[in-house]
C-alpha cells in the first residue's frame, strides 16, 4: 500500500494480506482502531493517512474473496 512505502503512518498493529508483520516492527505504522474491506475501502483508508486524518493502533483490511 502507498502509504507504507511513502511513510505516512506509524502503526503497531496491521493485520491485512498486503501488509507483512515486519512493516510492523520497523514502526512503518501506528493506528488505533481501523477496519478496512475491499479495494475502495483500503483506497479511502489510504487517503485519510495521506491528509492526516487517521493515526491507528489496528488496521484490518481483508480481500472480498476470504480472511
Amino acid at each position: 500500500m502507498e502509504h507504507l512505502r511513502t511513510g505516512w503512518v506509524l502503526a503497531e498493529n496491521i493485520l491485512t494480506d498486503h501488509i507483512r508483520t515486519e512493516r510492523i516492527r520497523t514502526g512503518w505504522i501506528r493506528t488505533e482502531g481501523i477496519r478496512a474491506e475491499g479495494i475502495r475501502a483500503r483506497r479511502i483508508l489510504a487517503e485519510h493517512i495521506r491528509a492526516g486524518r487517521i493515526r491507528a493502533r489496528r488496521i484490518l483490511a481483508r480481500r472480498r474473496d476470504g480472511p
